[in-house]
């Protein structure tokens, strides 16, 4: 499935995902705050597009692994 496909919660948790992975890049740490709503850190604009080409699974994301 698409980016676009995504429920969300598996959009929120590519969300936290990304948002970490930006974090460490910049040499941060990541707050429970973040992970908790990583929308109010990061637009879904912006994780829609980091992710566009992607074709994801469901067993991709923790919140609908083995469905």
């Amino acid at each position: 499935m698409t980016v676009y496909e995504l429920s969300e919660d598996q959009l929120e948790e590519l969300a936290s995902r990304y948002l970490d992975e930006k974090n460490a890049e910049r040499g941060e740490g990541t707050s429970w705050a973040e992970l908790a709503d990583p929308f109010s850190f990061v637009s879904r604009d912006e994780v829609i597009k980091e992710h566009d080409c992607y074709d994801f699974g469901n067993d991709d994301f923790f919140c609908t692994a083995g469905r």
